[in-house]
């Protein structure tokens, strides 16, 4: 849309230039302004909504008991629609208080944004997750952790819908809904923890 109207508006800046040099005909020059200032107004005003446009912000979570850690990584959507990880993520030790998994979670929660970016060049090993861990092989790395999805139900973000996949089970996940308030810091963070520990456990 921004390419289409910067041309437009290109060629209409060049119209308005050639009345004004060899016409200078005033209502020629006043009836390229009035269109100039309509597509200006329209090409501004859609960045606007688009900028401002309520979206369903997401997170993404790794736990492993076998490296002791919790990784939160916040995430950007692109112009295509495709969810992606940033590259800084939060290390947490495995054994932290619900309340400060709780924090991290919704400080991250709340760092998804719109920004554009050409996802076809990019390695596996460049998956952020994985270099925050530090370990050597992807491989390892989808053996050790559990993916725990977290988003918000709809584009007001007032529920997040904790979604993590059952170890023991293809096919099967298990889900809980919570509120995203911040003053339900602690219980978020017992909340993912209690996810997890079914997800893993071996007797469902």
């Amino acid at each position: 849309m921004g390419l289409k109207y910067d041309s437009l508006l290109t060629r209409l800046q060049l119209i308005c230039n050639v009345h004004t040099l060899y016409n200078g005909l005033f209502a020629n020059l006043t009836i390229c302004k009035i269109v100039l200032l309509f597509f200006t107004t329209i090409k501004y005003s859609a960045v606007f909504f688009k900028r401002n446009k309520k979206i369903k912000k997401s997170v993404a979570l790794y736990i492993s008991t076998v490296h002791n850690q919790i990784i939160v990584c916040p995430r950007f959507v692109n112009n295509a629609g495709i969810i992606y990880e940033q590259e800084i993520c939060t290390l947490l030790d495995f054994s932290q208080d619900a309340t400060t998994i709780g924090n991290e979670v919704l400080r991250n929660f709340n760092l998804f944004a719109l920004k554009d970016k050409n996802l076809r060049d990019l390695k596996r090993t460049d998956w952020p997750a994985f270099k925050c861990s530090k370990l050597k092989t992807i491989k390892s790395f989808e053996e050790s952790f559990l993916f725990i999805d977290i988003a918000g139900n709809n584009e007001s973000n007032i529920i997040l819908s904790n979604e993590a996949p059952m170890a023991r089970h293809d096919n099967m996940f298990i889900t809980s809904n919570i509120s995203s308030s911040p003053s339900n810091k602690q219980e978020i963070g017992q909340r993912i923890m209690q996810v997890y520990n079914i997800a893993i456990a071996k007797s469902f």
